[in-house]
Parts: structure tokens; C-alpha cells; sequence
């Protein structure tokens, strides 16, 4: 997970956040249970109280199923 500059989606003040888009359980194992367990890229908005899961592009990839996985949320 990377630490990020974004802006709330609610107030665009500019906050950090943790965002993770690449899950590649080839080289992490626990990378598939952190995106279905849907406790990834969350924010927390310190100046109006924003909470909530962030619309980010995601990529999937696991070697072993030759799967390779690109979602872009609306």
C-alpha cells in the first residue's frame, strides 16, 4: 500500500490516504484476501468527516491461473 495525495471526494481538500491498485498474488499471497475482504482503499477525510471507499483502477494477477485482472470504476 502506497501513501497518497488525493482529494476527499466529498470537500477536495487534499488528504492522505492508502491506496493499493496493483493485487499480484503471484507475489504476495495475502494480496487476493486484502481486496476481497474490501478493507482496501479507504478514506478518511480529517477535515469534514469523509469516510468511505475510494474510486480507484485495480489490477489482478495471478500467474499461477494465468489471470490478469483491469477494473476502472465508473
Amino acid at each position: 500500500m502506497t501513501q497518497t495525495q488525493i482529494a476527499c471526494p466529498r470537500c477536495k481538500q487534499m488528504i492522505t490516504a492508502n491506496v493499493e491498485q496493483l493485487f499480484d498474488v503471484t507475489a504476495d499471497s495475502q494480496a487476493k484476501q486484502r481486496l476481497l475482504s474490501g478493507q482496501v482503499n479507504h478514506a478518511r477525510c480529517p477535515y469534514c468527516g469523509y469516510q468511505g471507499r475510494l474510486a480507484t483502477p485495480v489490477v489482478y494477477h495471478d500467474n499461477e491461473k494465468e489471470l490478469l485482472l483491469t477494473f476502472f470504476p465508473p
